[in-house]
């Protein structure tokens, strides 16, 4: 399964990402003043919102390309400064915040959803490698893939992020329909959706998101949006539930053991979607220095952030076999269990899926052959 860039409407083709961007708020925008319509508000004034939202939307992404000379979209960022500026809006048009805040979530979640299909097709915020996954191909690497993914299958979050959005928006627009409290919604997405965005954030496999004490800018803007609307509940600024404070609780004790496991057990980081991407560059680099060096000369080492050393070289005339040796620095030992797991993301990266042999030397150094057409493993433990 293989996703596209481009789609053909009517004989036009269009980018993937910006016409599932523009569907999703249009229909979010229609959704919205169906609400309004249906529940004695304005429509006239959703309207406006969704103008205030668009706006928003593509100051921040020309700022983002400004500072970072990249097209960076980040959706919470998006979402705080959307909600932000209508709270503004209502206060100085004196209508009433909360209704039309509900509805305006409604239509940033129906924005987000067919947004998550968008990054689908063109293979940002993707996840980690699964073998049940969706490939990637060299067209997508072209347009700013992660180069390393190219043909491994991928988890596809987007999707599962998409489906899920859609379900949120569901129950929010019958809760909304019922009669449900003004803010029931603001409460409803951003402890539901903020929980599964906790979650799904842990399967990611996209390198350039931020990362601290092991947990991603996303999972920390969603304890902090989550703690924050439990303190408005608690001063009746906002309805309160209590299954509301025991998700935060669920969130926090995950993300106090996460903090505490990169604390005590700093060599997991060895696994995490930065240093893989630092893993596959180092790789790339000693792969390109051995083809053009010759025999004989001193081995290149390289060394990660995290303190990896890779070296790599070739056995044999007809290269058939390729050769690792991987350790980390400052007399660190990596357990036989972390080791076979390093020496199956390097088969990973380098796209090499025959059988391979992992020899445990005692100063905590481990050579790893790759043998090509095969499709077994071995493992070595020996002190020399």
């Amino acid at each position: 399964m293989r996703p596209h860039i481009y789609i053909r409407l009517i004989g036009i083709k269009i980018h993937s990402f910006h016409f599932f961007g523009v569907l999703g708020y249009m229909l979010g925008t229609l959704l919205g003043v169906v609400l309004a319509s249906q529940l004695n508000l304005k429509p006239l004034i959703v309207l406006l919102m969704a103008g205030i939202g668009a706006a928003t939307f593509f100051l921040l992404a020309f700022l983002g390309k400004w500072i970072t000379r990249q097209e960076t979209i980040v959706y919470y960022h998006h979402e705080i400064s959307i909600l932000l500026l209508c709270t503004l809006y209502l206060y100085l048009i004196k209508q009433p915040i909360l209704p039309y805040l509900d509805i305006t979530l409604i239509g940033i979640g129906t924005f987000l959803a067919f947004g998550r299909i968008g990054c689908y097709s063109v293979g940002c915020c993707h996840g980690k490698p699964h073998k049940h996954g969706v490939k990637y191909g060299q067209q997508h690497v072209d347009t700013g893939f992660t180069w390393f993914y190219k043909d491994i299958p991928l988890l596809p979050v987007q999707l599962i992020e998409s489906a899920y959005v859609f379900l949120t928006v569901l129950i929010s627009v019958v809760l909304l329909l019922n009669g449900a409290i003004p803010g029931t919604v603001i409460i409803v997405y951003t402890v539901v959706y903020g929980s599964m965005r906790y979650a799904l954030e842990f399967l990611r496999g996209d390198p350039e998101r931020p990362l601290w004490h092991g947990l991603s800018e996303a999972q920390w803007t969603t304890l902090a949006l989550t703690s924050l609307t439990l303190v408005m509940s608690t001063i009746n600024w906002l309805p309160f539930y209590s299954w509301h404070w025991i998700i935060l609780l669920a969130m926090m004790i995950i993300s106090l053991f996460t903090i505490y496991t990169s604390y005590r057990h700093p060599e997991y980081q060895l696994f995490s979607p930065p240093h893989i991407r630092q893993l596959a560059e180092g790789l790339d680099m000693l792969e390109k220095t051995n083809t053009h060096s010759e025999r004989g000369t001193l081995v290149n080492i390289y060394t990660t952030q995290a303190g990896l050393n890779l070296s790599y070289g070739v056995i044999g005339t007809e290269s058939n076999k390729q050769y690792f040796t991987f350790s980390l620095k400052n007399k660190q030992i990596m357990n036989k269990q972390m080791a076979h797991k390093m020496a199956q993301l390097i088969g990973l990266i380098k796209n090499l899926s025959g059988q391979f042999t992992l020899v445990e030397k005692q100063n905590g150094i481990y050579h790893l052959i790759f043998v090509k057409n095969r499709l077994v493993h071995q493992f070595h433990s020996q002190t020399l």
